[in-house]
């Protein structure tokens, strides 16, 4: 997949093992050296190391090509699964980094983003992302509108209340100055993040609101009208297609 589509940017929001359980398979090599799998070589050219996660320059080949590719392999060891990290400034500085990293990159195929189950933690760092780009493109950000766009094309996307509120927190934190990036640009073009206050959420276990289900209240979420990128027709994915053009979570 990652040669097929022309990925230049995986990003891993997930340990290799929880406990005793495996959650993904170490599919590069952790330090410098290469492996083979069939016909694709991979080599770790060199790897950064912060206190929270790893940023590791690869070089694929695959046989039959004469031309490498250059892959950056972003790697969130501290995030457990189904839970939140316990480090807002970590979290937001590695995705403000990963955010000016494909502002940089030419577009050549998508950016991958994976955890274990694809959805949970893979989600919230998708929504995240997402909100730090309309931000920086003046446009105010909507959590609960991105969270239901997102769930639109990938179901149980953003997995938990609680993973839920770290977006909020993470995008205030970074609007107010607590990590890297543009922020007073930010806030003067944007302004603060909208955050729901009496409204339902994604998670609202309430009659109204479909008990959590996304698939239930489809007509409450069809006349909500406060979506902040409202520009194209319904027939496409109006959030998506301006906002996160570059980003696919795996299968």
């Amino acid at each position: 997949m990652v040669w097929e589509q022309n990925v230049r940017i995986i990003v891993m929001v997930t340990a290799l093992k929880q406990k005793d359980m495996v959650l993904c398979d170490e599919y590069w090599p952790m330090e410098q050296g290469t492996v083979s799998y069939g016909m694709v070589q991979v080599t770790t050219v060199s790897r950064k190391r912060r206190p929270d996660y790893f940023i590791t320059t690869i070089h694929l080949r695959q046989h039959g090509f004469p031309v490498e590719r250059t892959v950056t392999h972003y790697y969130y060891a501290a995030w457990p699964d189904q839970g939140v990290p316990n480090d807002l400034s970590s979290l937001c500085a590695f995705t403000e980094y990963v955010r000016q990293h494909l502002d940089t990159l030419p577009l050549l195929g998508p950016a991958v983003v994976h955890c274990s189950a694809g959805v949970g933690r893979s989600g919230t760092f998708v929504a995240l992302l997402w909100l730090m780009q309309l931000c920086v493109r003046g446009i105010m950000p909507d959590v609960r509108a991105a969270v239901q766009d997102l769930r639109q094309h990938r179901v149980m996307m953003v997995q938990n209340l609680e993973q839920y509120i770290l977006v909020h927190q993470c995008l205030m934190h970074w609007l107010s100055g607590g990590s890297v990036g543009p922020l007073s640009r930010v806030q003067s073009h944007a302004g603060p993040a909208h955050v729901d206050q009496g409204q339902d959420h994604p998670f609202t276990t309430s009659r109204r609101s479909g008990q959590g289900n996304p698939s239930r209240g489809r007509r409450r979420r069809q006349q909500h009208t406060s979506h902040p990128v409202q520009t194209q027709p319904q027939t496409q994915s109006s959030m998506a297609s301006m906002a996160l053009p570059m980003l696919s979570p795996t299968p």
